[in-house]
C-alpha cells in the first residue's frame, strides 16, 4: 500500500482523454437498468504514465490578494458493486483509474461523487425521478429553451413552427410557421410581442396573442442568438459577430457593433443593464468582453478574457463569464468599470455560468459542477457526476438544474450529440441531488412559478420544480 499527500493534482497531459474513455467504460459496466455487464480488462498503460504534479499556486486578483486553494478532504468511503465475470484481482489500468478517482476526490473542499443509482438490498435504483406534469408533442426536435410570460410558454421546434401553449395545462394556444426549422434561438417576450431569431438571417416579431407577424428584420448572417428586449429596443447577435439594436415596435435598425467574433456560433442572449449591453468579441487568438452603450452603440470599456469566452451573465452589479486560454476559468468583473474582482480556475472547457441566490454555478466537460460564492469567488461545493456536461446550468429558488449526458462516439465536448442525457435538480447550498429526469435529449431548462419547462426530444415537458 501507499499513501498520498493531503492535496495533490493530476497533470494528465495527453493521458487525459484515455482516462476519460476508460472512466466511461467503467461507467458502462452497468446497463440502463443497473444490471452488471462484462467489463473488459485493459493493461496497455504503465503506472509511470500517470504523473502527480504539485498543487497550483493561488490565483491573485487585480488588487494583489491571493486566494488559497481549499483544503482536501478524503474521508468519504465509497462502496463498489462487483462486475459480472470479473475476479477480485485488479489490473494495472484499473489501478490507475482507481488512483485517478482517489486523487480527484482530494482536489477540493465540498467534493462529492454521485453514483448512477443507489444500491439497496434488491440492487434496484434508489433515485428520485422528476415528476412530469404534462407533455406537448411537436413534429420536430425542441432544442431551444422555452420562454414563459403571463402564463404562456413560447418555444420553437425544428418542425418549423413557433408554439404558444398554456403553461399550466400544456394546451396549444397557437402556432406560427418559421421559414427554417434548425433554430436554437429562444424567444423573448415583451409588451405583447414575441421576438425570435432564425437561421434564415431574420429576426421576427409576432403578436403574443395570436402569432401573427408584426415585422421582420434581415441581418447580415444567421441569427442563432436569443434576443433581449429592454427599453423599447431589441438586441441580438448574428453568426458573423455583429451585435444589433433595433426598434422593438418597428424593427428599424438603430445601430450595429462589430465584435470581430466572426464564424462563431452565437447562441448568446445579450445581457443589458444600467444602460450597457455586453458582448464578447475579438480575433481568433484574443477575446475581449465589451460593454457597449445601449443607446448609441459606442464601446464604454473592454476587458481581455483569453482566446475564448462564454456568454456573459449579469447579477448584482457584476458580470460573470467563462474565459481563458489553456482551459477555461470563471471570471467576475465589475459591470460598470470592467475591473476584475476574482477568477475561479476550472482547468477544463466550461459553458456560461448560472448565478442566483449568491451562488455562481458552472460545469465542465468532465462532469464537474462547481458552486462558487458570487461575491468572493470561494468554492462552496463541487459535484462530480459520471456524465459529461450538456449545455448550461439554470438556477432558481435555491435549486440548480443541469443536464449531463453520455457521448458514445465523440470526445464529449459541449454541443456534441449524446446517446442519453439526465436533467439533475440539486440544492444550490449543498449540491445534494433532489431529483433527476432521464431522456434521450434535452434543451436547457426554464424555471417559472414552481415549474421546470424543458425540451425533451420532440416535446415540451413541464416538470414539478
Amino acid at each position: 500500500m501507499f499513501s498520498l499527500p493531503a492535496t495533490v493534482f493530476l497533470d494528465l497531459g495527453g493521458f487525459r482523454k484515455a482516462v476519460q474513455d476508460r472512466i466511461g467504460e467503467l461507467h458502462r459496466a452497468y446497463d440502463k437498468k443497473g444490471n452488471p455487464q462484462q467489463l473488459r480488462v485493459i493493461t496497455d498503460v504503465e503506472p509511470q504514465d500517470l504523473v502527480l504534479a504539485p498543487a497550483p499556486a493561488p490565483v491573485a486578483d487585480r488588487a494583489g490578494s491571493a486566494r488559497e486553494q481549499p483544503e482536501a478532504s478524503c474521508g468519504r468511503s465509497t462502496s463498489h458493486r462487483p462486475v459480472a465475470g470479473s475476479s477480485s484481482k485488479i489490473s494495472r489500468r484499473q489501478a490507475i483509474l482507481t488512483l485517478t478517482g482517489a486523487v480527484a476526490g482530494c482536489a477540493g473542499a465540498g467534493y462529492s461523487l454521485w453514483p448512477d443509482s443507489g444500491t439497496g438490498t434488491d440492487g434496484e435504483s434508489q433515485r428520485t425521478l422528476g415528476k412530469r406534469l404534462w407533455e406537448f408533442e411537436t413534429g420536430g426536435s425542441v432544442k431551444s429553451s422555452p420562454t414563459v410570460d403571463d402564463g404562456i410558454a413560447y418555444f420553437s421546434s425544428q418542425d418549423q413552427f413557433l408554439y404558444a401553449v398554456d403553461a399550466r395545462t400544456g394546451r396549444q394556444k397557437w402556432k406560427s410557421p418559421l421559414r427554417v426549422g434548425m433554430n436554437h434561438s429562444s424567444p423573448a417576450v415583451a409588451h405583447g410581442v414575441v421576438y425570435i431569431g432564425s437561421y434564415d438571417k431574420n429576426v421576427y416579431a409576432l403578436d403574443a396573442g395570436d402569432g401573427s407577424q408584426r415585422w421582420e428584420f434581415l441581418a447580415d448572417d444567421e441569427v442563432d442568438s436569443s434576443p433581449t428586449v429592454v427599453g423599447g429596443i431589441v438586441y441580438f447577435s448574428s453568426k458573423s459577430g455583429l451585435l444589433y439594436a433595433s426598434d422593438a415596435s418597428t424593427g428599424t435598425e438603430l445601430w450595429n457593433y462589430d465584435t470581430g467574433y466572426g464564424d462563431y456560433e452565437f447562441v448568446f442572449r445579450p445581457p443589458v443593464a444600467e444602460g450597457l449591453v455586453y458582448a464578447c468579441g475579438g480575433l481568433s487568438d484574443e477575446v475581449d468582453l465589451y460593454a457597449i452603450d445601449a443607446r448609441t452603440g459606442e464601446s464604454r470599456w473592454s476587458a481581455r478574457v483569453g482566446v475564448q469566452a462564454s456568454q456573459p451573465v449579469l447579477s448584482n452589479g457584476s458580470v460573470y463569464l467563462a474565459g481563458g486560454s489553456d482551459g477555461m476559468d470563471l471570471y467576475c468583473l465589475d459591470a460598470r468599470t470592467g475591473q476584475q474582482k476574482w477568477i475561479f480556475p476550472t482547468g477544463e472547457w466550461v459553458d456560461h455560468p448560472a448565478v442566483a441566490d449568491g451562488i455562481a454555478c458552472i460545469g465542465n466537460e468532465l462532469g464537474n459542477l462547481y458552486a462558487v460564492d458570487a461575491r468572493t469567488g470561494k468554492q462552496r461545493w463541487q459535484v462530480r457526476t459520471r456524465h459529461d456536461m450538456v449545455g448550461t446550468p439554470t438556477a432558481a429558488n435555491g435549486v440548480v438544474y443541469v443536464a449531463m449526458g453520455d457521448f458514445p462516439n465523440k470526445d464529449g465536448l459541449l454541443g456534441d450529440d449524446v446517446s442519453s442525457v439526465i436533467l439533475y435538480a440539486m440544492d444550490s447550498r449543498t449540491g445534494a441531488r433532489r431529483w433527476e429526469f432521464p431522456s434521450d435529449s434535452l434543451s436547457a431548462p426554464t424555471v417559472a412559478d414552481g415549474v421546470v419547462y424543458v425540451g425533451v426530444g420532440d416535446s415540451l415537458c413541464a416538470l414539478q420544480a
